[in-house]
């Protein structure tokens, strides 16, 4: 038995893999954490399911979120204000703008008010592909929530808007 409580076996190459590891099953042990466990879950399948969308355009949830961030914006964003607001730290966002600055999605320029800073602008590009991409977030929200009655998205809206003022402060 190792750390952690995994066995491990080495396969014939002599290397332990991912399939020889005994994995202990995650269990929710109450209704709370069943609900937790089912949150992420579905948080990162719906992720999945908008990067398959997006990834024919360069793009992923990611990516999508920094765009989001700063359509959604009054005003361009420095790189730590789009940290703040998708919730990673700035060395996350610089790689995610690198990609989007060389597919041509943003553009980075110093600030005029503090030359240390990047404000960050989105191109035209934008404008060029704003229906597909809604037409995209749209197809993944009609599919996961198809046939799901309003008073039950009621509730669940509610429930989620109680948790994120609660961990979005």
């Amino acid at each position: 038995m190792s750390a952690g409580g995994c066995n491990r076996t080495a396969s014939p190459s002599g290397l332990t893999t991912q399939e020889d590891i005994a994995l202990p099953v995650c269990t929710a042990h109450t209704p709370e954490e069943h609900f937790a466990l089912t949150l992420h879950e579905t948080a990162r399948a719906w992720r999945s399911r908008i990067d398959e969308q997006l990834r024919p355009m360069g793009l992923s949830s990611a990516s999508w979120s920094v765009i989001f961030a700063l359509a959604t914006a009054d005003r361009p964003l420095s790189q730590r204000e789009i940290a703040d607001r998708i919730f990673v730290e700035c060395p996350t966002v610089v790689r995610l703008l690198d990609r989007l600055e060389k597919l041509g999605w943003v553009r980075r320029e110093p600030s005029l008010e503090d030359r240390r800073r990047n404000r960050v602008h989105l191109t035209a590009k934008i404008l060029e592909h704003h229906d597909d991409l809604h037409a995209m977030a749209e197809s993944v929200h009609r599919e996961a929530l198809a046939g799901i009655p309003a008073d039950k998205l009621a509730v669940a809206l509610e429930v989620l808007e109680m948790l994120r003022g609660r961990l979005c402060t």
